[in-house]
């Protein structure tokens, strides 16, 4: 009967063995990490608000303060109407929590909701128009295009 011998790894090759394990698990944990934190927080003001200050970015100086212009014309009706659709939302929440629950309340809800946004939109969409029609052409296509790439 003959034995043979087994080669045993060199100690060299087993530290290597050994850091490359340390490495992929510690890019495993960064990974997972990664994937599980939370979502940024929004940041502060209405959405329209947002979507202006997103708008202007890409804007020349002249241009942008042609935007900024229009929209700040109508922020004070823009505020109003936005307590009014946060006002509809929380009655929205309200039927859905409601005991008993009850779907044509709900409904109603929902319908206020649709009706209180719909001003929001029309204001936000006219400050554009008219920002827009005052823009230089490079400004007016940047403003089409500022949501590509979103």
């Amino acid at each position: 009967m003959s034995t043979t011998a087994v080669a045993r790894p060199r100690s060299r090759t087993r530290v290597f063995l050994v850091l490359s394990l340390a490495l992929n698990l510690f890019l495993g944990g960064v990974m997972v990490a990664w994937h599980m934190r939370p979502p940024p927080p929004r940041p502060p003001g209405p959405w329209f608000e947002r979507m202006i200050q997103g708008m202007s970015g890409e804007l020349s100086p002249a241009d942008r303060d042609i935007l900024q212009t229009s929209y700040q014309a109508r922020r004070p009706d823009l505020d109003r109407m936005d307590k009014e659709v946060q006002a509809a939302r929380e009655r929205v929440g309200a039927a859905m929590r409601a005991q008993p629950y009850d779907p044509a309340t709900l409904e109603q809800a929902m319908a206020e909701a649709r009706d209180a946004r719909e001003p929001v939109v029309e204001s936000v969409e006219q400050a554009v128009a008219e920002a827009a029609a005052k823009m230089s052409p490079e400004g007016r296509m940047k403003l089409s295009d500022w949501r590509k790439g979103r």
